[in-house]
């Protein structure tokens, strides 16, 4: 029996994290605070038996924290080359908006996931490419012009708002 899934992404900056705190990666990490209704969307997404991923232009320090206290399913950001347990500044993997519509190509293929069963929420113009892969372009609280481009979009501080549009 063939279960079919559906896949929400999130574009992580301004929409998971509540920023406030300075420090390096890993400390500030553990102590930024999320959106206080992240965790609601996301146990409704599971709930609902969605796969969860999170894309983001940060380093993957910070998303693996935030997949561990959140039990996000996937993360894909950007990968920083350490030495002798430093961070050099140089990338061995760097996620743009063309990279993160590669790597949600991938993962679709992947989980055998179709494009309309697939939901990206983002806030800016540099996610619109990965509506190419993904069916459901939802904006919340849009920056400059992507609007035009999202399916719905959400213009309140309520993340949950977001929820009506994820059948």
């Amino acid at each position: 029996m063939n279960i079919l899934r559906k896949l929400v992404v999130f574009d992580v900056d301004c929409i998971l994290w509540n920023f406030g705190i300075e420090g390096g990666f890993t400390k500030l990490a553990k102590k930024f605070g999320h959106r206080k209704e992240v965790e609601e969307i996301h146990e409704e997404s599971k709930k609902r038996n969605y796969i969860v991923a999170a894309f983001s232009s940060n380093p993957t320090v910070i998303l693996e924290i935030l997949q561990k206290k959140l039990n996000i399913d996937c993360v894909f950001g950007n990968v920083l080359e350490a030495k002798n347990g430093k961070f050099t500044g140089r990338f061995t993997k760097k996620m743009d908006r063309y990279q993160k519509t590669d790597e949600l190509k991938k993962l679709v293929k992947k989980l055998s996931i179709r494009r309309n069963d697939i939901y990206v929420i983002g806030d800016s113009i540099t996610d619109v490419p990965m509506t190419k892969e993904g069916g459901t372009f939802i904006v919340f609280n849009p920056k400059d012009e992507v609007e035009e481009y999202a399916d719905h979009a959400v213009k309140s501080n309520d993340l949950q708002d977001i929820l009506r549009y994820i059948k």
